[in-house]
């Protein structure tokens, strides 16, 4: 029989050829191997048992007495056989003895490990559940930030539902008090035939009209009726400014005033300037009020200088009709524009 020491070096050497197939990848006689190691593993756990048992035995005295009976005076094959017998009881007693503490430290490790592997899956279940509660409370606040988010879109919404309900309610009542504006009669103006004329002449005025145009890139050279010129943007030119139809006919008066002798198409001018005076009315005032100073007093002295001057005088008076008509034609233009403005505000 092999003692335990050769079992532990038999044991010894198991394990360094199981680790040597494992390095080398032969699992399946390294398993074989580990199954050997544990059968030598489970003889030497006996020995060793039997080993305490056996000390244990030995160690102890046998005594043992029966009532009457002297034990020395038996003989000694008697007395060895009894002690053979008191301690193969012994042995069978610490060997159950023995047995059932190998079982109970076997339980013990089996518990352990199982312990062990209980705290383990204890601390895998608690960290489980502190990423849960943190996915938990992070789910809590995306869902309360959601729900900040969904009222205060609500609030929006309503608030929008009533902004635009205001506005149809403006609407309707723009469009009813549209509606009412165009039944109501419109305020007319009535002018004669000369102060339409003069409203048509005033409007004329301040408009924008060129005689021609030079074509410089990203501006034009805008030349007006009178021969002075100012450079103009194109699409301004386009839309604000209007060719000139330029008229021959004061060229022409003014070589019939200096060229004719006894001074009779001078009168006729003159007389048909008087005849064709227009009437200019002060600003805020109506059509039909003139002023004591205005084109017709202008007029009347234009033709006196030209019935009693030369043809120099002539020329002269024509250009002081000129510029009071000029003058008539901006006050005009001012009474226009505020007729304009009058006529928005009652719309």
């Amino acid at each position: 029989m092999e003692t335990i020491e050769q079992l532990q070096a038999k044991l010894k050497q198991k394990e360094a050829d199981i680790q040597d197939l494992r390095s080398k990848g032969n699992y399946a006689e390294a398993t074989k191997l580990e199954e050997e190691s544990a059968k030598i593993q489970y003889d030497i756990e006996q020995k060793q048992i039997q080993a305490q048992v056996d000390e244990k035995v030995e160690s102890d005295a046998i005594t043992f007495a029966v009532d009457g009976v002297d034990l020395t005076d038996l003989p000694v094959e008697v007395i060895k056989l009894a002690e053979a017998i008191v301690r193969a009881d012994r042995r069978r007693i610490y060997s159950e003895q023995a047995i059932q503490v190998n079982e109970y430290e076997t339980k013990q490790k089996d518990l352990e490990a199982q312990l062990a592997d209980a705290k383990s899956q204890l601390e895998a279940t608690q960290q489980e559940r502190n990423t849960y509660q943190q996915q938990l409370a992070d789910e809590k606040k995306l869902r309360t930030d959601a729900e900040s988010k969904r009222d205060a879109a609500v609030q929006q919404l309503v608030e929008a539902q009533k902004e635009n309900e205001s506005l149809k309610e403006q609407l309707e009542e723009y469009k009813a008090s549209e509606a009412f504006a165009n039944t109501q009669a419109q305020p007319k103006v009535y002018t004669t035939a000369d102060e339409a004329t003069e409203i048509n002449q005033a409007l004329d005025s301040v408009k924008k009209f060129y005689k021609s145009l030079e074509d410089w890139g990203s501006v034009m050279k805008v030349t007006k009726p009178d021969g002075s010129f100012e450079l103009v943007p194109r699409q301004t030119v386009n839309e604000e400014w209007t060719a000139a139809d330029v008229p021959e006919t004061a060229d022409t008066t003014f070589r019939q005033e200096t060229d004719t002798p006894n001074n009779t198409s001078v009168e006729a001018d003159s007389s048909q300037v008087a005849d064709d005076q227009v009437k200019v009315p002060a600003v805020g005032g109506s059509f039909q009020e003139t002023t004591d100073t205005g084109v017709s007093g202008s007029s009347d002295e234009a033709v006196r200088d030209v019935h009693g001057e030369g043809s120099t005088g002539g020329a002269e008076s024509l250009e002081a009709r000129v510029k009071d008509l000029e003058d008539g034609f901006k006050r005009l233009s001012d009474v226009v524009a505020e007729l304009i403005n009058e006529k928005d505000v009652a719309a």
